[in-house]
């Protein structure tokens, strides 16, 4: 155990996948290319060293390597959390553009990477690096429990806005992508906005923004996160003129 987060219990785990979302290749391959976890993990170390794409990527890192790899200096993202602690954002360390982050610009703590994992889990750090924004302590419902709970996975859908219209796909649906599943970039290579949906009654949809390739993302400076937030509305605005009732969840909530 470290600083009270138990490095052995099942939801400190993550696939191999989405250490990479998080982390970022480089910082996964060097991490778990060390002798020591040739001795305490060989099954691991062969499964993340095999040619088969499909069988290394879901590859089950336990949570000691996952410590380890979230120390390492090649990871891509920085860590910043609200005021009252309860919703984590990951910044990328290196961003196209050379104004502040939004979370730099409203003066967020900053909080590094390994601190993060320990203080929030590792599927919240998934959530932040996939989605903008992860909640303290989630879990992976989808990977850990069983039965109702995994309800919400099953029926999510990912929605983009194009030149196209607005798309909507199942997201747990299997894919030739890194993820085994959809994702936003794979609906549509450039998107007007984008997040999640829900079916909730008949012609009746819940929506977020929960896409950090084309919706809420902390890493964007104040005026593009406003542009996003721009974006976002319209989009519901668009749906509600072809008849559909559209409750959206606000901008930057899953």
């Amino acid at each position: 155990m470290t600083r009270g987060y138990d490095l052995d219990h099942p939801g400190t785990t993550l696939l191999h996948w989405q250490a990479v979302t998080i982390f970022g290749a480089a910082a996964v391959d060097i991490a778990t290319s060390q002798p020591e976890w040739r001795s305490t993990c060989p099954d691991l170390i062969v499964r993340v060293s095999s040619p088969a794409i499909r069988e290394r990527y879901d590859a089950v890192l336990p949570g000691v390597v996952v410590y380890a790899i979230a120390q390492r200096p090649e990871c891509v993202d920085d860590y910043y959390a609200d005021p009252d602690g309860k919703r984590l954002y990951a910044v990328a360390r290196t961003r196209k553009w050379e104004d502040p982050s939004s979370a730099e610009a409203e003066g967020m703590d900053r909080i590094p990477c390994p601190a993060a994992l320990l203080t929030y889990g590792s599927y919240c750090l998934f959530m932040a690096a996939d989605r903008g924004v992860g909640y303290r302590h989630e879990v992976d419902r989808w990977r850990l429990a069983e039965g109702s709970a995994r309800q919400s996975a099953e029926t999510r859908l990912l929605w983009t806005a194009d030149h196209r219209g607005v798309n909507f796909a199942v997201e747990n649906q299997p894919w030739d992508s890194m993820r085994g599943i959809i994702a936003h970039t794979n609906i549509s290579a450039q998107a007007y906005s984008a997040g999640e949906a829900w079916r909730t009654a008949v012609n009746e949809l819940t929506l977020n923004a929960a896409s950090r390739a084309f919706g809420f993302n902390r890493d964007l400076p104040i005026p593009l996160l406003e542009e996003a937030r721009r974006r976002y509305e319209a989009t519901m605005g668009y749906l509600r003129s072809l008849g559909m009732e559209i409750h959206g969840r606000p901008f930057g909530d899953r």
